[in-house]
């Protein structure tokens, strides 16, 4: 492969100094450096002055440092194979967030190993709190390289089994599952921007180095991953990330967001539409077979509603993780709400020219521009696929549905 420093760091203008933003950051949190030793209340009643014996001690540095060093060794012997073999699902950034994964699962296992389930008795108060800052660390940490809530088989058992739970060897899976299963570690710039992100919500301190700004600021430098595919082209690793974030599944509030705005959008469009009469309350319930309408409502979901909104609001918006100026999000959200008005008499134009004079009626448009606006401030509120399509969808089928839009698209009655 490529080893070379001048090929993997890029190859704009091969060895020069100044072609790539390389950049490190150096991280201090005190939850993740100090060391927690406690004893039980027994003990310290018991205890002599001078003298308190250490019961309990966890390391959590010096933990990740010995995990790093096993993830060294099987990186360079490929786990006993004699063959290093990188793939998008077994690298140096994947071993890595293993380890640190694997770091927190020993914590975890020897805090579940104290002989109470009350831990503050084992600590002094500043010392629990610290500890309290650390399991939150581990959380987010947790959540951030297991994004769907299901951990790597071969993460789990090789966790497992240096920690001694599992008498079995270690493995390492490179299938697209696994390579799905944890995605926020495939690309190195997303990894190193995720966690640096945690760590400083932590509250920890960070030191940017960048040794590519030799002689001064370059401000035409763009970063770009260290990949033929990623690296060639800025736009494929900008669309991947946008398009993996947003499959997050959204929370509760995030949908009760999506249904308010939903709502409102009803309270307006509906007595536009009816005023203009470009809508009248005709329902098509009993009229059409149940099979039919269901096979419709599902064409729906998936276009319009989850194409367009992957492309105009997903592709095309910054993400919220991207944390982009208010001024750079409203102009990219102003350019993808122009070209997705656009888009309907476009597609009507040329796919299915009967449609054109409804899709290009200034009412129709006006109530696609208000969709488009309630979509994009619902992405921009929930960074989520599944909620703009949801309400995307819901719109097309009430107006298919009640509003007499299945007449207007010339569906068919009887069948």
């Amino acid at each position: 492969g490529k080893l070379s420093w001048a090929e993997y760091m890029g190859n704009l203008q091969r060895g020069w100094l100044g072609t790539r933003p390389v950049s490190d950051v150096i991280i201090k949190l005190e939850a993740l450096t100090e060391t927690y030793r406690g004893r039980p209340v027994e003990a310290q009643a018991s205890a002599q002055p001078g003298k308190e014996p250490v019961t309990f001690s966890i390391n959590p540095l010096a933990m990740l440092q010995q995990q790093l060093q096993i993830m060294a060794a099987r990186y360079r012997t490929g786990d006993g194979t004699g063959a290093a073999v990188v793939t998008p699902a077994q690298s140096c950034i994947q071993d890595s967030s293993q380890a640190l994964y694997e770091t927190i699962q020993l914590i975890e296992a020897q805090i579940r190993g104290l002989p109470t389930a009350n831990r503050s008795l084992w600590l002094s108060p500043e010392m629990a709190q610290q500890f309290k800052r650390l399991v939150a660390l581990g959380q987010n940490l947790e959540d951030t390289l297991v994004p769907v809530g299901i951990v790597r088989s071969d993460w789990q058992q090789n966790s497992e089994v240096l920690a001694g739970i599992r008498n079995q060897s270690l493995t390492n899976q490179t299938s697209l599952t696994t390579q799905l299963l944890s995605w926020r570690t495939v690309i190195p710039r997303v990894a190193y921007d995720q966690l640096a992100t945690i760590f400083f919500k932590q509250g920890a301190s960070l030191r940017f180095l960048r040794t590519n700004q030799v002689g001064g600021l370059d401000p035409t430098i763009v970063p770009l991953a260290p990949t033929e595919l990623f690296g060639q082209y800025f736009f494929v690793p900008t669309a991947f990330s946008r398009l993996i974030e947003s499959l997050r599944i959204p929370q509760a509030r995030e949908w009760g967001l999506t249904l308010a705005v939903g709502v409102g959008y009803g309270a307006i469009a509906v007595p536009l539409g009816l005023k203009g009469r470009l809508l009248s309350v005709q329902s098509i319930l009993g009229k059409v077979s149940t099979g039919r309408l269901i096979i419709r409502l599902l064409r729906i979901l998936i276009f319009p509603a989850l194409l367009e909104e992957a492309i105009f609001r997903v592709l095309l918006l910054p993400h919220f993780t991207e944390r982009v100026l208010p001024s750079t999000f409203v102009l990219w959200a102003t350019l993808s709400l122009v070209l997705f008005v656009l888009s309907h008499p476009i597609q009507a134009a040329i796919f299915r020219n009967r449609l054109f004079p409804l899709f290009s009626q200034p009412l129709f448009m006006g109530l696609t521009v208000l969709l488009g606006l309630s979509c994009t401030l619902v992405y921009a509120q929930t960074g989520s696929l599944w909620t703009v399509t949801v309400l995307h969808s819901l719109v097309v089928i009430v107006w298919l549905v009640f509003l007499k839009g299945w007449y207007k698209l010339g569906g068919k009655i009887s069948g």
